[in-house]
């Protein structure tokens, strides 16, 4: 709670290497872990870490029993198995009862009891009616830790997004409950009482969230920075609600990415995926922008507000600017995401598809020429070719890409992976259930003789990719049983193997291209400020960019895009604008169905272009 959260990480490693020595220790060691991992919001590593100490001894005392039931609480709570949390809840009072400490301790029972309702109570869409209530029990719960005059860190922090939530919906906060909460805020330590001030302010300052982004400690490795920004994440959004946030691009290109994927390390790292650099002023991130839209690319940021409002900047030759009235509803947008993108791959019945369910998606205006897309982790999850302008698509009429952040793209221009002009496919031929694959191969083999592509055709991921300028993939790719989260990629032989094994064969690859259904598809992971994806898992190993389809991909569209992408981009076009002409040369092929030719999207540097190509830029 005091931002030390490597600190913290580095504690739970230590105590699991002192843990050794007998059960009744590596049940104590595990249970550590899992209440550091709860209390960072990284709620699978908990989860592992309470399993593996449940599978250990069993005799433990009874205050190792209250630690280790009120933990398990909390995590119940957190993943939203409330019922649950609460039976366990009525254990730990028993518990807290044999040890004689029942009536020291209720108060801090009830705060549990608050946090279980409240939680449940947030999901409610008469959750405004309930606020009167919550105020006066967060109230009373924090009036008694201050009584005993022990850690007010908690009580702080809840009462402060209690008060906020009352002030959004226009419910008066009791004069007593101000009170108390100025004198929790002088009890706190100096990093909380500041984090729970901001939290509380429904116009939070920017300088007040920088302040927190770069007092919240660095993680040794990037894939932690998803846990570690959740603060950051809840005040960006309450700025980007902020009349100074929709009056001033520069605020709102920094609110945006504070809430953009900077879990990703940058391109070309060689032994540790370290994170990104901290971000040094509020203005840094506008700069990022306004650089980018000098370099021949506009820039078009989009992030989601604490009211649940679209906000969205863009940046066209050195100006930024808010824009306003479009006609995007975040809630449509959320339904959208439960059925969509995979169903542009598979819904061949349903009449202008793309259409009906973009309705209430639509932006005003798009800048003109090509357009780098960054937005908030979870409007991630929509692809930037089908931004929808009007009744036009922007795909249509613009070289698009998307970009994970700012900061990425900045680091990854500055230090591109370091390649070794290898080019590369990989079309598996193992013949037992399909000819999809083989049919693929007999069509492309002449486009990649030409472009000097090696061609491999084994049953295995091929050794030896890494450092590759370009790597071509075709292959299968499934998703879970939800129709979410990629999981696997498959032959039509007996191969079937993770996202995650094959991105780390392609490890600092300048380019990927993806023939593998929904290999560019992206989905946020819930309770972290990041996403999971085929395209992503690349990004994380290195790789500069991926194209590939955010849904099932037509197996025709690989022989009419491909050789238009490579001729394009050998004679030293961007890869944004070499898939823009790719794309079109489908249209042409196999009509301007979206699902087709909208179907291959850049993810990553928007500008890279081909090693050794005559127009190429360093």
């Amino acid at each position: 709670m005091t931002g030390q959260v490597q600190f913290a990480r580095d504690i739970a490693e230590q105590i699991l290497n002192l843990s050794d020595d007998s059960p009744r220790r590596r049940r104590t060691g595990w249970f550590s872990v899992a209440d550091i991992y709860q209390r960072l919001g990284n709620k699978m590593e908990s989860l592992i870490a309470f399993a593996c100490a449940a599978a250990g001894d069993t005799e433990v005392e009874g205050d190792e029993v209250w630690d280790e039931t009120n933990g398990l609480v909390r995590l119940l709570r957190d993943i939203g198995l409330f019922d649950a949390a609460r039976e366990i809840h009525a254990t730990a009072w028993y518990i807290l009862g044999r040890l004689g400490l029942a009536e020291a301790n209720a108060h801090r029972h009830e705060f549990m009891s608050l946090t279980i309702d409240l939680g449940q109570a947030r999901l409610k869409d008469d959750f405004a009616s309930e606020l009167p209530e919550f105020l006066r029990r967060a109230t009373e719960c924090a009036e008694e830790e201050l009584h005993s005059a022990r850690s007010v860190e908690p009580q702080a922090i809840l009462l402060a997004q209690i008060i906020l939530w009352a002030q959004l919906a226009e419910v008066e906060v009791p004069v007593k409950t101000i009170e108390i909460f100025g004198m929790l805020l002088e009890e706190a330590s100096g990093l909380v009482a500041r984090l729970a001030r901001s939290l509380s302010s429904a116009e939070p300052e920017p300088e007040a969230l920088l302040n927190l982004h770069q007092t919240t400690e660095g993680a040794r490795y990037a894939d932690d920075v998803a846990h570690d920004t959740r603060f950051v994440a809840l005040l960006s959004q309450r700025l980007l609600a902020s009349e100074r946030a929709q009056s001033d691009a520069a605020t709102s290109t920094f609110a945006i990415e504070m809430i953009s994927d900077r879990a990703v390390p940058a391109p070309g790292w060689k032994v540790t995926s370290k994170p990104l650099a901290m971000i040094s002023s509020v203005d840094e991130p506008a700069a990022i922008a306004k650089a980018l839209s000098l370099n021949g690319v506009s820039v078009v940021l989009l992030g989601s507000s604490a009211r649940k409002h679209l906000i969205h900047v863009q940046w066209r030759e050195g100006d930024g600017s808010i824009e306003s009235e479009d006609a995007f509803s975040v809630g449509d947008f959320r339904a959208w995401s439960e059925y969509f993108p995979y169903d542009y791959g598979t819904d061949d019945e349903t009449p202008n598809l793309f259409y009906t369910s973009t309705e209430s998606l639509r932006l005003t205006s798009l800048p003109a020429g090509p357009i780098l897309v960054v937005a908030d982790t979870e409007l991630q999850q929509l692809p930037c070719n089908i931004l929808r302008v009007g009744d036009e698509f922007a795909g249509e009429n613009h070289p698009m890409a998307s970009a994970p952040s700012l900061s990425w793209l900045k680091a990854a221009r500055e230090n591109p992976a370091q390649t070794d002009g290898r080019k590369v496919a990989w079309i598996s031929q193992e013949e037992k259930l399909g000819e999809t694959l083989v049919a693929i191969k007999t069509r492309l083999a002449d486009t990649l003789a030409e472009h000097g592509v090696e061609l491999d055709t084994g049953p295995e991921i091929p050794e030896g990719l890494a450092g590759s300028e370009l790597v071509i993939v075709t292959a299968h790719g499934g998703l879970g049983s939800d129709k979410k989260y990629f999981q696997r990629v498959s032959d039509e032989g007996s191969l079937v193997t993770s996202g995650g094994y094959l991105a780390a064969h392609l490890r600092n690859v300048g380019v990927v291209v993806l023939f593998v259904c929904s290999g560019g598809r992206t989905d946020k992971v819930p309770d972290a400020v990041t996403t999971v994806g085929l395209a992503k898992a690349l990004l994380d190993q290195g790789c500069t960019a991926v194209l590939a389809s955010p849904w099932p991909l037509d197996p025709r569209v690989t022989y009419h895009w491909l050789p238009a992408f490579l001729d394009s981009w050998a004679h030293g076009d961007t890869l944004t604008e070499a898939n823009f002409l790719a794309n079109r040369a489908v249209a042409r092929g196999l009509g301007s169905e979206p699902s087709k030719c909208l179907a291959m999207t850049v993810y990553g540097d928007p500008l890279r272009t081909c090693l050794g190509s005559k127009d190429a830029i360093s």
